[in-house]
Parts: structure tokens; C-alpha cells; sequence
């Protein structure tokens, strides 16, 4: 699959955890990062989305006019207002939660997606 993202960057610093774990910095990183797939058989299309903003959700816009007549079947997304929030057994703080405020029109799907979010979108056919 094609992905192609455009979405505003920033520059990350290199750092260096102990003497042998060091990270070179990088800049020019996509806020907004992507991955899909396609499942022919079942005529599936997941889209996985992450918002690297940690302060600003951001508009996202899905290009699906190559599969015409899909209609959206799961948007979920997962965050935390509390970075340091973790998950115990019997404790779950963060989940997934469904979107419910999208639009899908001629091919187009259109969605805020959170900060520090993880984002899937899958479309059936």
C-alpha cells in the first residue's frame, strides 16, 4: 500500500541514556505517522494512525477513493491525559475508545485524531 503523509514536523534532539545507549537527533519528523493494509479476501482496509503532538489533536483526512463503496466498520483510538498512567491487571486506566465524530463522503474520511494518540480505521467492502 501507498502511504503517503504530509503534516507539520519538529526537530528531536539526540540524547544519550548511559555511555552505551546514545541517539543521534533527527530532524524534520512527521507529527502525524502511518501504516496500512489491505486484505483482499475480505475485502478489509486498516489504516493505523499516531500522533506524535503532545499538545494538539489534528485533523486527518484518509484518501479511500480506490475502494469505492467501503464504508467505515471500526474507529478506535487510544490515549492518556497521564503520560505516566499504566495499565495493571484488574486496573486497565487506558483503553481503546471508539471515535464517533467522522465524516466519510465521496471517498474521503475525515477525523481528529488526539494528542500522543494510537488510531485505527478499518473499512470493509
Amino acid at each position: 500500500m501507498d502511504v503517503r503523509v504530509e503534516s507539520e514536523t519538529f526537530d528531536m534532539p539526540g540524547y544519550a541514556i548511559e555511555d552505551t545507549s546514545q541517539y543521534t537527533g533527527k530532524e524534520g519528523v512527521n507529527y502525524i505517522d502511518a501504516a496500512s493494509a489491505w486484505d483482499k479476501a475480505s475485502n478489509r482496509l486498516s489504516v493505523f494512525v499516531i500522533n506524535r503532538n503532545e499538545e494538539s489533536d489534528y485533523p486527518l483526512t484518509l484518501d479511500i477513493k480506490g475502494f469505492e463503496g467501503y464504508k467505515l466498520k471500526l474507529a478506535t483510538s487510544m490515549t492518556a491525559d497521564d503520560l505516566e498512567s499504566r495499565n495493571e491487571f484488574g486496573n486497565e486506566f487506558i483503553s481503546p475508545e471508539e471515535i464517533k465524530e467522522y465524516t466519510l463522503e465521496n471517498g474521503e474520511f475525515n477525523v481528529r485524531v488526539k494528542p500522543l494518540s494510537w488510531n485505527v480505521f478499518v473499512f470493509e467492502g
